[in-house]
């Protein structure tokens, strides 16, 4: 699931991430097409989320994010694990309006 900070790979994934990532715990609503549900946001950046999501998703899925700080994001499902899911936005975000 985290990789090891001390492998070659982690360090590969660390330096391609062109924008800085905050742990946050931010509710919001998740949509894809008319069904919705809730669920969190726990990794932020202006490019792209992790969320914890019961729903099953798919890589290429399209959601809409509606945040209660920042309104509605569209974003596209980039990875999917057992115990997240991250998302990538269709534009950059600014993370203090969902940080609070």
């Amino acid at each position: 699931m985290y990789k090891d900070a001390q492998s070659p790979s982690a360090v590969a994934e660390i330096e391609r991430r062109s924008a800085d990532r905050y742990p946050v715990d931010v509710p919001l609503t998740l949509s894809v097409g008319d069904q919705s549900e809730a669920c969190r946001i726990v990794e932020l950046s202006a490019k792209g989320a992790r969320l914890h999501a019961d729903r099953m998703l798919s890589v290429g899925d399209t959601l809409v994010l509606d945040l209660p700080s920042a309104g509605r994001i569209e974003a596209t499902v980039v990875r999917c694990t057992d115990a997240y899911v991250a998302v990538a936005f269709e534009g950059a975000v600014i993370v203090a309006q969902i940080r609070g």
